[in-house]
């Protein structure tokens, strides 16, 4: 192929000589030719022109575009010989010119192809046979001539055919005899180029394989002296390759106080004890260049072939791994002694609940066998005595749950803008009772100007606060406890400071303070009481919350704990220079207090144990309600009919129907009688699991009858303020009381008694009734996301004004006008509704007429 596209160009500059040197020999001598010795222009001329242009440019063409094509070759072959014919008839048939037949056969040889000959020698046969008929003068040069004259012509053009094509086909056998030696040369040189490469990549991956290795590697002959040194083995000892070739291997690598070095330090007892050391590890000392050892595994193969004896030894650093012994080690007797830690603790925490248990039983059964006899002074001592007892159990279980939550990372916090003072005058108004038992002060101040919210989880933040104020009141017999508040504005945190005067804590002491299961003193817990899991549970709430905790104290002369907690976004917070009006807070007793009364409502109470029936119906029918009772979910359904009843407690785990079905039945038909839940699976998620099935409030065993009484009175008290119609049941509000919780409720949570506050409160519940009617329009005109924004905003407001229970329907609401959830926002829209008419008709605007809406 190479070889015709080379002999095409060539014929394509050849084409354009012989078109030029036609057009010279028309010009120069055709006028002498065809008209004696006279020069004069002929029509010669013109046809040399046109007809060589003719035969010139479609071989050009052809050769510069397709060379190496069959038909291309074929085709130069026709204009050459055409050419012939052309200066034949030129030179007006002189027998010279015919050797240039001769010679363009010759050339087209060159393509060492006989098959060119062909339509040229036919093309020069037809050319001679028909000029010679009829104008044998442009081809012979005679006015007449034989009519078998051109065989002869085309027989000599078959003699040099013949010996052309002999030559081109011994000419293509060499050069295919000498492609196929090529052809052979080159494989072998490729199968030698293989297996060198195969040789040197062997080699390659060997080197590679050593260097790479996490060993050191080290080759010695017999007599020990080193002969291989990989990398490794340069960055375990020190020495570069050039060092440690041809010296001695254990007098570089192996400790002088070892058995191995004889007492000249060479290798020569190492390689005598090979028998007991070969192809096993070892645990040796090494040494480095600069003298330093280090622990060594050592191992010795023998890798000797044709006769030459040869050894290989790995050697590995295993300073890490004797560091990692050490660490499991320590991390065993650390376990261990987490272990007897927790052992004591347990022995502890039975204690502590072995201690109030028994003053329990021990009251319950001198109030069951002197019922009679005692004197009603001392029957409600044993009986205070009996509840304090049972405070005490439930805020050791409270513990102990927090902590498995916080083990299992299943704590839940929230992030609500929140007033701080609050929060911490309701802790020291809580605490201010135990302080005055004890004889102790208990005070709280600000140190600078106060935010009047951050935003935190209020709930923990109070957990927090209690566990610390409780704490140090429990460790201070003489002087008093201070809260001190403070706001760090450039780190937005919240930093408060409870400073006793107690017994403090020593130096040891304070490591182990925040550890779980470790107690400062044996002798002290025994003295004072306790978990000892309050400052650890304490720590982890802070850390949550943004912050954390730290302690100053010395022994005798009191203790400080400090702990921050993020405040959030300060920007647009209002900073007070003197801290709001506290808020008037009502420490509720243990005795002697007098219940809101329930005259004439009628409860349902539905439980599986007879004894929790017997007390729910106790504390009920003394208030004045009107009580029954169903042992399981399918009898509740029957007893409960629209109107009959207008509470219903249910427990959540019964047999027959368990009260999650219970209630989802009781809602499909129909029935809004409100529903609490009551239920001793007090850990996370639970109460969204009883809220999502219909229950309108949620409430933890044991239950406390203050808290349940008044959260009945309330909804009594509603059904009543609506007249004769009956009032809906607050359906998707968070009422949530758990161990004595506040009940959320429609009195806003802000000071009241502070007045700009209350015209805030007052201006916000003008509008409220406005705003309702802005809701149902745009839920009427089905215009969701209007209906979405209008909700988000009254969530934030109602929040920042203090009706919780109102902001969380209102935020009900945005999320089910975001899903389009047509059913849900039409119930809720009928709770907010509800939620707007309590608010309104209140005792928080019930002093204001005007402000009703």
């Amino acid at each position: 192929m190479k070889l015709h596209t080379r002999i095409d160009r060539m014929f394509v500059v050849l084409m354009a000589v012989q078109w030029a040197f036609s057009v010279l020999i028309a010009v120069w001598l055709s006028p002498y030719t065809w008209e004696g010795t006279r020069r004069i222009a002929h029509p010669h001329v013109l046809l040399a022109v046109l007809l060589g242009g003719f035969l010139a440019v479609p071989a050009m063409i052809v050769g510069l575009r397709y060379p190496g094509r069959w038909t291309t070759r074929h085709l130069i072959a026709i204009c050459q010989v055409g050419f012939s014919a052309l200066l034949i008839h030129l030179t007006g048939g002189r027998l010279e010119t015919h050797f240039h037949v001769f010679g363009s056969l010759a050339f087209l040889a060159a393509y060492r192809d006989w098959t060119v000959l062909v339509p040229a020698t036919v093309f020069v046969a037809l050319d001679h046979l028909l000029r010679g008929l009829f104008w044998p003068e442009s081809v012979f040069g005679v006015l007449t001539s034989s009519n078998w004259r051109w065989l002869e012509h085309a027989g000599w053009v078959l003699f040099e055919d013949l010996w052309l094509v002999i030559c081109c086909r011994q000419g293509i056998h060499e050069v295919q005899e000498i492609a196929r030696h090529r052809s052979e040369l080159e494989q072998s040189q490729l199968i030698l180029e293989g297996q060198t490469q195969a040789l040197e990549e062997s080699l390659r991956e060997r080197e590679a394989i050593v260097e790479g290795a996490l060993d050191a590697v080290v080759q010695m002959d017999r007599s020990g002296q080193i002969v291989g040194w990989n990398s490794q083995a340069s960055r375990i000892f020190g020495w570069t390759q050039a060092e440690a070739l041809g010296r001695d291997f254990a007098e570089m690598i192996v400790h002088c106080d070892h058995p191995f070095r004889d007492g000249d330090g060479s290798s020569s007892n190492l390689l005598g004890n090979l028998s007991t050391i070969l192809n096993q590890r070892i645990q040796i000392g090494g040494i480095r260049r600069d003298g330093t050892t280090f622990p060594m595994e050592l191992a010795i193969t023998s890798t000797g072939s044709s006769g030459r004896t040869r050894y290989c030894g790995f050697a590995q650093d295993i300073s890490d791994r004797r560091k990692a012994e050490e660490s499991l080690k320590e991390a065993k007797e650390i376990a261990e002694a987490a272990n007897q830690a927790k052992s004591q603790f347990l022995a502890n925490m039975s204690h502590e609940i072995r201690t109030p248990l028994n003053a329990i039983l021990g009251f319950t059964d001198l109030l069951l066998d002197c019922d009679a006899e005692l004197p009603p002074s001392e029957r409600g001592s044993h009986l205070t005595a009996v509840r304090h007892g049972g405070t005490h159990l439930l805020t050791i279980i409270n513990d102990i749950l927090d902590l498995s939550k916080i083990e299992a990372g299943q704590m839940q916090y929230e992030c609500i803008r929140c007033s701080p003072h609050q929060v911490i005058v309701e802790t020291v108004s809580f605490m201010r009772v135990r302080a005055l038992e004890k004889g102790v002060t208990l005070d709280a101040k600000w140190l600078g100007r106060v935010p009047e919210t951050i935003v935190t989880d209020p709930a923990r933040l109070r957990q927090l606060l209690l566990n610390l104020v409780g704490n140090a009141l429990k460790f201070t017999e003489h002087g008093g406890v201070q809260v001190l508040a403070r706001l760090n504005s450039a780190k937005e945190q919240l930093q408060i400071e409870i400073i006793d005067t107690g017994i403090g804590i020593s130096q040891k002491q304070l490591d182990s303070l925040f550890v779980p299961f470790t107690q400062a003193d044996v002798s002290v817990t025994r003295r004072f009481g306790g978990t000892g899991l309050g400052l650890s549970i304490s720590r982890h709430i802070a850390r949550a919350l943004g912050g954390d905790i730290s302690v100053q104290s010395e022994e005798g002369q009191g203790s400080t704990f400090t702990a921050t907690i993020s405040t959030g976004p300060l920007a647009g917070v209002a900073l007070l220079d003197t801290p709001p009006q506290e808020a008037l807070s009502t420490v509720r007793s243990t005795g002697g207090e007098l219940l809101a009364r329930l005259d004439g409502l009628k409860v349902l109470i539905v439980d599986d144990g007879e004894v929790n029936r017997q007390l729910l119906q106790l504390f009920l029918t003394r208030a004045g309600a009107i009580v029954e009772s169903a042992e399981h979910g399918l009898a509740a359904i029957e007893a409960a009919e629209p109107g009959s009843f207008d509470a219903i407690l249910m427990d959540m785990q019964m047999p027959v129907l368990d009260g999650y079905s219970a209630t989802r039945k009781l809602r499909e038909r129909g029935i809004t009688t409100p529903i609490v839940a009551l239920t001793a699976h007090a850990m996370s998620g639970e109460k969204q699991k009883c809220l999502a099935v219909g229950c309108d409030a949620y409430l933890t065993k044991p239950v406390d009858r203050h808290d349940l009484i008044a959260m009945l009175a309330r909804w009594r008290d509603a059904k009543c303020r609506a007249g004769s119609s009956r009032a809906e049941s607050p359906m998707n509000a968070t009422v949530c009381i758990s161990n004595g919780a506040e009940t959320m409720h429609p009195a806003s949570e802000l000071d009241l008694a502070d007045p700009e506050l209350r015209a805030i409160i007052d201006k916000f519940v003008d509008r409220l009734g406005c705003d309702l009617d802005r809701l149902r329009t745009v839920w009427k005109e089905r215009d969701w996301d209007a209906l979405e924004r209008r909700s988000h905003t009254l969530k934030g407001t109602s929040a920042m004004t203090g009706f919780a229970r109102l902001s969380v329907a209102a935020g009900r609401l945005e999320e089910l006008a975001a899903q389009r959830d047509e059913v849900g926002t039409a119930q809720t829209l009928l709770s907010l509704q509800e939620h707007v008419r309590q608010i309104c008709t209140s005792a928080v605007v019930s002093a204001h007429p005007e402000n009703a809406c």
